[in-house]
């Protein structure tokens, strides 16, 4: 099962240098959907001022990224499929 780590960036970057295993990338995005909602509300601070951006140490790259405190949209496949939602706000375009 593949290790993912959800850094958190923004003005500073909090680093997750452990990550989580998750069975599959939808999974680790529900997983950061609900961290970004969890950290809107203790830190509302964070609001459009930061994202969660999930990282699959498999492939070393960025796999999603999820504004705080941002409205989830739905991927291009529509709502009812398995992929995972994608984010547009200015938080995660200045990355």
């Amino acid at each position: 099962m593949p290790r993912f780590n959800f850094d958190v960036v923004g003005i500073r970057t909090v680093a997750d240098h452990n990550g989580l295993i998750f069975a599959d990338c939808q999974v680790a995005a529900r997983f950061a959907d609900n961290l970004a909602a969890e950290l809107s509300i203790l830190r509302p601070d964070l609001c459009e001022k930061a994202c969660v951006m999930m990282s699959d140490e498999r492939r070393n790259k960025l796999t999603y990224c999820v504004a705080i405190g941002a409205r989830p949209k739905p991927a291009v496949n529509g709502p009812g499929t398995k992929a995972p939602y994608r984010i547009e706000t200015k938080a995660a375009h200045k990355l």
